[in-house]
């Protein structure tokens, strides 16, 4: 249970009780359940942007700049990104 909702995240739980003697065994067994994920403490930590990330962050902005500017450079040498800018750039001057 610790794992699925610890993390880097706030959790919020919600328990629904029952006043009927039916239910009372669920209701009993929803607020032990809720008693325990109460119990859990996160070690919240910043998240390190990997490169991967940074990388294409940084070709989302060189692909804005190509949009606002109007034209085409093809500066990526992965060959992915220009042929995007490419076809999206033709595209839309039709």
């Amino acid at each position: 249970m610790r794992d699925s909702i610890g993390g880097n995240s706030k959790t919020l739980m919600f328990v629904n009780v029952s006043p009927a003697d039916y239910n009372s065994q669920e209701t009993k067994m929803s607020l032990i359940f809720a008693e325990n994920a109460k119990k859990i403490k996160n070690n919240v930590s910043k998240n390190v942007e990997s490169k991967e990330v940074a990388k294409l962050k940084d070709e989302i902005s060189q692909l804005r700049r190509q949009l606002t500017h109007g034209g085409v450079q093809n500066n990526n040498t992965s060959g992915t990104g220009g042929a995007l800018a490419t076809s999206f750039t033709s595209s839309s001057h039709n």
